[in-house]
């Protein structure tokens, strides 16, 4: 959840929305509005998921640019569409943008599906985008992370489409910038090239 530059909350549900996802998934998630109402809130979903390679499904990680525009993350389908898929057995993550069109509406698009090199090497699976932040700049940074046995990690520049950081048993997690341009997270299961360790840490990289 996200107060947005006009004073409205912002939020995904994974599994909302109308549009069925099939057996496993259930439906494929919403990103959705929280406008003040007299003493409550009004709902307004903005983007119901369609789980096509368009769009994906299961949305998370949301933030918002300077323009207003939200950006975030979702899983894409294993078969069929184009853009947003699978590659042979691995669940893949997409980031999104969502953007005002001149109907009052939102409009999606696909923002990246830049994952860096450091969970392939290990052969790992469910490679999936675990948060997003913006520096002052506007570069837009990832953290990923996958593995249901050979457990991996990155942090990513998604404008230059570089790895700043990732290796083998490193889940990377929680994601934010200063006015510095430092990035700060969290690693779940252990340090930075220590594997022994596995209470995690919180972390920070200089550029």
């Amino acid at each position: 959840m996200l107060v947005g530059h006009d004073g409205n909350l912002y939020g995904t549900a994974g599994y909302g929305g109308n549009n069925g996802c099939g057996d496993d998934e259930g439906s494929c998630g919403v990103v959705f509005q929280l406008v003040p109402s007299g003493s409550g809130w009004t709902e307004h979903v903005i983007y119901a998921f369609t789980g096509s390679g368009s769009d994906g499904w299961s949305p998370g990680g949301l933030i918002q640019d300077a323009t207003g525009g939200l950006i975030g993350s979702s899983i894409c389908p294993s078969t069929g569409g184009s853009g947003c898929e699978w590659e042979g057995s691995q669940y893949e993550g997409m980031i999104f943008g969502l953007e005002r069109n001149a109907n009052s509406g939102w409009q999606i698009s696909q923002v990246s599906q830049y994952r860096g090199d450091a969970c392939y090497a290990y052969g790992s699976d469910f490679v999936t985008y675990n948060a997003l932040a913006l520096d002052g700049a506007g570069n837009l940074y990832a953290v990923v992370g996958g593995g249901w046995y050979f457990k991996c990690g990155a942090v990513l520049n998604i404008t230059t489409q570089t790895q700043l950081v990732g290796g083998y048993d490193q889940i990377f997690d929680n994601l934010a910038s200063d006015a510095n341009g430092n990035l700060y997270g969290t690693i779940s299961t252990c340090g930075f090239g220590t594997p022994q360790r596995t209470n995690g840490m919180v972390w920070e990289y200089s550029p």
